[in-house]
């Protein structure tokens, strides 16, 4: 089986490796790559799909919001946004505030998206830097975000 692949990264690193044909393998191809800020609108053509993984951990708190904008401007209405966040979990913070959407997370794309918490998973982890301080929660999460 053979599928087509764009990809869009906040950096060129992220397509440095592509993968390897294997014999009963799928196979994928990169069609297009592209930075956030080089990506025109007329080049994407059509997709269904978004997969941003930890776009807002990679770029500073002063421009995630026009990363946001961006993404509602080349992304059409009918397409699905799967955003992934590792969220560290406030020490006072009960369960049912960390199972909720951040408040980061709303703050950014409230005006642009309707918002869905589509799966959170509780983990307590080590600070590989400090493995001998006690494990930390971080939130996993899943949000489904669908232009208004």
């Amino acid at each position: 089986m053979s599928l087509s692949c764009a990809g869009l990264a906040l950096s060129l690193l992220a397509f440095m490796a592509r993968p390897t044909k294997k014999p009963n393998s799928l196979s994928l191809q990169l069609q297009y790559s592209a930075t956030l800020s080089t990506l025109p609108a007329k080049d994407i053509g059509h997709f269904d799909t978004v997969y941003d993984l930890a776009s807002l951990t990679a770029l500073p708190e002063n421009i995630r919001g026009r990363y946001v904008e961006q993404l509602s401007r080349l992304v059409p209405k009918s397409a699905k946004i799967l955003l992934l966040t590792i969220e560290d979990a406030a020490e006072d913070a009960t369960m049912a505030q960390a199972n909720g959407i951040d408040a980061e997370i709303a703050s950014l794309f409230t005006s642009k998206f309707d918002i869905d918490l589509a799966y959170v998973e509780n983990v307590f982890e080590l600070d590989p830097e400090s493995p001998q301080l006690p494990a930390k929660r971080a939130e996993y999460k899943v949000y489904r975000l669908c232009a208004r």
